[in-house]
Order: C-alpha cells, then structure tokens, then sequence
C-alpha cells in the first residue's frame, strides 16, 4: 500500500491491544518447565506447574526469580521474600492444552474469559513464526480476502457468509476450496471465531472425511515485531459425513492430516515473506474494494486501553 498525498508514514500503530494471548511452548520433557519469552515490549517468566506469567524479577526488591539451576517442577520463588511469580503475575488460564496469559497495558482484571475447550482431538501440533512486521498488518490480513487467489494459489478468493463482531468475540463463516478425494475442486465451509485480538479459532472439514481445527495467536513482541504462534489438530470427521471411510481410512486419515498441516505451513511461509517486508501506514492510498481494512482498524479499537489519564476503563 501507498501513503495517502500528504499523509504521515507511522511505522507502527502505536498502540498494543489487551487480550488473552498464548505463551511459547515449554520443552514437554523439560524438568524445570520454565522458559523465557518477550511480549508487549519486554521480558516474562512462564511456567507449566502450575501455570504461571510473570516478570523475570520480583516486584517486590528486583530479585531474579529464574536463577540456574532453576528448581525442578517450576516452583520458582524469590530468593529473598520467598514468593512465587504467581503471587505477581499476570493472570492465566490453560485451554487446549496451552498457558495462555491476560495483557492488559493498565493492568485490568480480564474483560472475558477463555471459550470453551475445544472437542476432544487426538493432538495438537503447534509451530511458531517470527515476523518482522506489526499486529496490525496481520490483523488486516483477515479481510484481505483477495490475498487468497495471488498468493496462496491455485486457492480462489472466498465467499465470504458472515463477517460480525459481538462484543469481543468476532464470527467468521466463509467458503473456500478444497480438493477432494477424487482429485477435482470443492468447497468447505470455515468457521472461524476470534476471541479478542489474540485467539483466533477456524474449523473445517477436509475431503469430507477429516474434522481439522487451526488456532491462532499473533503476540505483539515489540511495535514492529510479532510471534505467531499456530496449532493444528485433526479427527475422523463427525456426524453427517460427506463419505464413510474403508479399510484403508487410517491411512487415508493420517495421509490428509499430513497434506492438511503442510498447506497451512506453505500458506503461512508465503504470507510471512509478504509481512517481513511490509511498512505500516496510518493514512494508506486504498484501491476501491480495500474500505475493509480502515473497517477492521476501527473495529479492533474496542482492544485499545484508554490514555493515560483517562477516567473511564475501556471494555469492548
């Protein structure tokens, strides 16, 4: 995109939105289960027994609460006051399988809480993504529905059914290709719903025989750095399938399972060679049909915190 005449050329939006947002994976054999990450601008302590967000330091005198050796479990405790990074933390909750933590610049209570676990599925698979670019141009990367057909091809533009926000929580149902058994094309309805800024959950249905699920978390490390963080899990489909699977069905599972993980793979390869190289602009030359992107700009202006000052608390 180019500037509007005259516009100024911000490299960011300024701001990072309040949310529930997923922390980094801990190693599973990992006897320490503590790790380090950054997020909205500086460094967080997360453990998975118990789950906990918290700054490296003790609030209380600074101390270091992770000093190697750390100790087994992920009980960390001030070496000085002897309290847990949990007693300062910011608060958390665990769904599909993960830690996901609530940021909130002037340190409100969460303003909803995390949806309900998803179905059962047999695993969730997760990779992650650094992207140098800002949350925003991710962001509007879900109305920019023509993306699908220049980038991501022989994938076609989607039809979008509905597009809507309810408070927080945003709904998405469109159509898109999907190639079937036999080798043509056809089309499967993806059911996606943003939970805030920093939860995005899609199902689908793959060849009529595969029920798959996709979660997404772009955490804001800095103004113009992300991490996305992706999960991937798939079943036999449920009732009302469009086929009824043979002998051969758990190879046939497992080899769309497989073809299914590695499109959304490609898929985030392709966009994030755009992201890396993208500038964000405030006040961007629109061609006509692009009014969705100043829309969703608007509308994810419910996640931004009042100034500082302000009298009111800002709640979507």
């Amino acid at each position: 995109m180019n500037p509007a005449p005259g516009a100024s050329r911000a490299n960011s939006p300024g701001w990072f939105p309040f949310g529930w947002y997923v922390t980094p994976e801990l190693p599973p054999h990992d006897t320490h289960r503590v790790g380090r990450f950054v997020a909205f601008g500086r460094e967080w302590l997360n453990t998975r027994e118990p789950a906990a967000v918290s700054s490296p330091r003790c609030q209380h005198d600074g101390a270091p609460l992770w000093v190697k050796p750390a100790p087994a479990r992920g009980q960390l405790r001030c070496p000085r006051c002897g309290r847990p990074p949990a007693a300062d933390g910011l608060p958390v909750g665990v769904w599909a399988g993960r830690t996901w933590f609530w940021w909130h610049p002037g340190g409100d209570a969460p303003h909803w809480e995390l949806p309900p676990d998803p179905v059962p599925v047999a695993a969730w698979h997760w990779s992650s993504y650094p992207i140098h670019t800002t949350w925003m141009d991710i962001a509007e990367n879900s109305v920019d529905w023509a993306h699908f057909s220049t980038i991501h091809a022989p994938a076609t533009t989607p039809v979008v059914l509905e597009d809507r926000w309810v408070g927080p929580i945003r709904h998405i149902r469109s159509l898109q290709r999907m190639p079937t058994l036999d080798g043509s094309d056809g089309t499967t309805e993806v059911h996606s719903t943003a939970h805030g800024p920093g939860l995005l959950l899609s199902t689908l249905r793959v060849a009529g025989l595969l029920d798959a699920m996709l979660i997404t978390s772009v955490v804001p490390r800095g103004a113009t750095e992300v991490t996305v963080h992706v999960g991937l899990s798939t079943q036999p489909a449920g009732p009302g399938r469009a086929h009824t699977p043979g002998a051969a069905s758990t190879t046939l599972l497992t080899s769309l399972s497989r073809q299914f993980f590695r499109a959304v793979h490609v898929q985030m390869e392709q966009d994030a060679a755009i992201w890396n190289h993208k500038v964000w602009l405030s006040d961007p030359l629109l061609a006509p049909g692009e009014n969705g992107i100043l829309k969703i700009r608007r509308d994810l202006e419910r996640f931004r915190a009042p100034e500082p000052g302000a009298t009111r608390t800002s709640r979507p």
